[in-house]
């Protein structure tokens, strides 16, 4: 389960999270107050605990709540990201004088799968212009009112998910990487948690969040509600205070 809104500390030790998130009313006054200065949020965790400890509620997973998320993310974030690039990037290139076009910075591209998608960007493979009307007009407002709906009916602050699906593929897993015992595209498992509510255009934080036993790092990631920037920024200081501390990365010799 994907458990969504502000986490309750109330009954764990530090470095452990509950699946019990709280309504937006109680988190968002907690966070203003946060945000106000009459209350130093990484020094209080007691503060948290209490004003929260009695307005828990489940909910339902996040694949399964945002209804349509996967698809209306497909319909609507790679047509206007790849149709926008070209254009964004040659203006970038040329004001800049870089002495690159395009062409020329794509040849420069390693890994695999985003030489592949930028090369969807030309010839008979890009986004037209009418496909990204209708991304732009259609499809992004439609997410973005799921979203809207969403945290409306749910009556949370904000949701809370794993910041990728899996740990940092190694070198040379760039097209395909093995999830749940099946090779699957390592560009499309890696951005699809952060991808809708980037599309959507959401605030959000991604948090160091522990290890796994191989020693890589895993994140936390929370979206909320479009301007909602200071109250999620307050949710991720209280979260960072339940959350342990990760080591160093260790020294590699050059």
């Amino acid at each position: 389960m994907l458990p969504t809104a502000c986490f309750s500390t109330a009954s764990l030790p530090a470095g452990r999270l509950t699946s019990r998130p709280f309504p937006s009313k109680g988190c968002a006054s907690g966070c203003r107050a946060a945000i106000s200065g009459k209350i130093s949020t990484p020094s209080s965790p007691r503060f948290w605990k209490q004003r929260w400890r009695d307005c828990a509620k489940p909910v339902s997973s996040w694949s399964r709540a945002v209804a349509d998320v996967a698809a209306l993310d497909a319909a609507a974030g790679f047509p206007i990201l790849l149709y926008e690039t070209v254009i964004e990037l040659e203006r970038y290139l040329a004001e800049h004088d870089t002495g690159l076009d395009f062409v020329s910075l794509m040849a420069q591209v390693k890994s695999p799968s985003v030489k592949q998608a930028l090369a969807r960007l030309r010839g008979a493979d890009a986004v037209s212009e009418a496909t990204y009307r209708e991304s732009l007009t259609k499809h992004r407002p439609a997410l973005q009112e799921t979203y809207r709906r969403y945290f409306r009916e749910r009556g949370v602050a904000a949701m809370v998910f794993p910041t990728t699906p899996l740990p940092a593929a190694k070198i040379g897993e760039d097209d395909e990487v093995m999830l749940n015992g099946a090779p699957v595209s390592t560009l499309s498992t890696f951005i699809r948690n952060l991808a809708p509510g980037s599309a959507a255009g959401l605030p959000g934080l991604s948090l160091p969040a522990g290890m796994t036993k191989a020693g890589l790092p895993v994140g936390l990631a929370i979206d909320a509600p479009e301007k909602s920037d200071h109250e999620l920024l307050a949710i991720g200081l209280a979260l960072e205070t339940v959350l342990p501390a990760l080591p160093a990365p260790p020294a590699i010799a050059l």
